[in-house]
């Protein structure tokens, strides 16, 4: 399997949530990084935040995992010509990153997978380890029983 990518078996739902909302964080650092490599001295936390419309905190958050406000995501794959892709999977996308910035992050860390690879490999592990779900055990009848506190009638029952 790809690294950085658990099976969901593996992990808690919570936890999961957790890791991934942290790779995200650390991509948007070395997104960050990457330019301030390009432009020194122009792409601190604090001139980032001020350009996204964010406070300065919000913006460490979010490179710690955090916080991830989806409109900030938006802002910064906008603003840094960088691909939802990267952000999200760790797989930038050549075709739609700057190509200064996709060579620079790839050369960066080698742990990046290009986009079509990721996508080969990612549909090769599906395929030999396909996500299994349990089998049901009883009829899907909505929030019944939130709702009246009392068990789920059987169908020739009525409520």
């Amino acid at each position: 399997m790809l690294d950085g990518l658990l099976p969901a078996a593996v992990l808690s739902r919570e936890r999961a949530r957790r890791l991934w909302a942290e790779q995200m964080g650390q991509r948007i650092r070395w997104l960050r990084e990457a330019y301030e490599e390009q432009q020194p001295g122009r792409h601190s936390q604090t001139q980032w935040a001020e350009a996204l419309g964010i406070t300065t905190e919000m913006m460490h958050r979010i490179e710690h995992g955090k916080s991830f406000p989806w409109d900030v995501l938006f802002r910064i794959i906008y603003r840094s010509g960088a691909c939802l892709d990267y952000l999200v999977w760790g797989a930038p996308n050549p075709d739609s990153t700057l190509p200064w910035l996709f060579e620079r992050l790839t050369k960066a860390h080698p742990e990046l997978v290009p986009i079509d690879r990721f996508r080969r490999e990612r549909s090769r592990d599906l395929m030999k380890d396909p996500i299994e779900r349990p089998e049901r055990t009883t009829k899907a009848r909505g929030p019944y029983k939130a709702r009246t506190g009392r068990p789920v009638p059987e169908d020739d029952e009525k409520p």
